[in-house]
């Protein structure tokens, strides 16, 4: 197995595959409302790999870290080593290295040929009937200080607009919404890039709570035991995971802010969070494997777990 293949999501899959813990979905299954049923449903149990999603070719995966035991798996330790594996991981982080180019490059759709339509290429799921439109919920989100050059990496709550719209929703605390104001501030967008389909190092990683500046990659580096290979985007000034499925490459702009909605949270209630920065964001740059695989979280236990668990080392 190489470098490259031991960073990948479909080496995890594999991985589950062999320890009992992926189970297949074989039925063709709709992205509005039954697919987040199911995993809701099953979210105490494998990881479900949706091979038919209705209207799409590409297959979804969900539950991929909702129980310790695949953390822990995901991370070649044992269950009791989990929290201390990711302390040791935040203190000495391994810097990642740049690649020429990743998998994820195979397929180029570019916003200039009017060849980016998300909900025609992704199948996004629509989780809850008082939600106004899908969200992409396992997008891990990169960006950088204009000011110091130095990287973020986080995930929030992505809502499809349509075409090639999106509208991110951003906690007013987090670095992400402080690295936008800083950019709008002056007038000019903030470039962020989005990939989808993501080792678990990646995911866990994203959610540590650690000082602005510090870098999550280098994080995901120490819980990979070597450095997390990079790539450079095509149509903006920054570095995404090269074994990532898909990347999604926008410009975040404060001057079309996205309207408020009722959504549902981690503990089954919709909420609507009138704080949160809402700036619109368009695509550039959709880029992807031959045949990617889309992730998605489980509803509830899965953020649960990964948020207790890794924002912990970082407190």
């Amino acid at each position: 197995m190489t470098i490259a293949q031991a960073q990948s999501l479909r080496h995890t899959l594999e991985l589950f595959r062999a320890h009992n813990h992926l189970h297949l979905v074989e039925r063709e299954v709709d992205a509005k409302f039954e697919l987040g049923s199911v995993l809701s449903l099953r979210g105490k149990g494998q990881t479900q790999l949706f091979e038919q999603i209705k209207g799409y070719a590409m297959p979804v995966v969900g539950n991929l870290l909702n129980t310790h035991e695949k953390m822990a798996l995901a991370l070649g330790v044992s269950k009791t080593q989990l929290q201390s594996t990711l302390m040791q991981a935040v203190e000495h982080g391994i810097a990642p290295e740049v690649v020429s180019d990743g998998p994820a490059q195979e397929v180029i759709h570019l916003d200039a040929d009017r060849d980016i339509d998300i909900p025609a290429l992704l199948p996004v799921p629509h989780w809850f009937e008082r939600e106004a439109a899908p969200y992409i919920t396992a997008g891990v989100i990169t960006a950088k200080d204009r000011d110091t050059g130095r990287r973020n990496v986080s995930i929030a709550r992505l809502r499809v607009e349509g075409g090639n719209l999106l509208m991110a929703g951003i906690a007013p605390t987090h670095h992400l919404a402080e690295l936008g104001r800083r950019a709008f501030a002056k007038g000019q967008p903030l470039e962020i890039a989005i990939c989808i389909g993501n080792h678990p190092a990646v995911l866990l990683a994203s959610q540590m709570y650690v000082e602005l500046g510090h870098d999550e990659f280098d994080v995901a580096g120490a819980l990979l035991g070597q450095p997390l290979r990079l790539a450079k985007g095509k149509t903006v000034n920054l570095e995404v995971p090269a074994e990532a499925e898909d990347f999604l490459q926008n410009n975040e702009s404060q001057r079309a802010m996205g309207r408020g909605e009722a959504f549902g949270n981690l503990t089954d209630v919709a909420q609507l969070r009138s704080r949160m920065l809402r700036p619109t964001t368009t695509l550039t740059t959709l880029l992807r494997r031959r045949s990617s695989v889309c992730t998605r979280p489980a509803i509830t236990n899965q953020g649960l777990r990964v948020g207790t668990l890794s924002k912990n080392p970082g407190l």
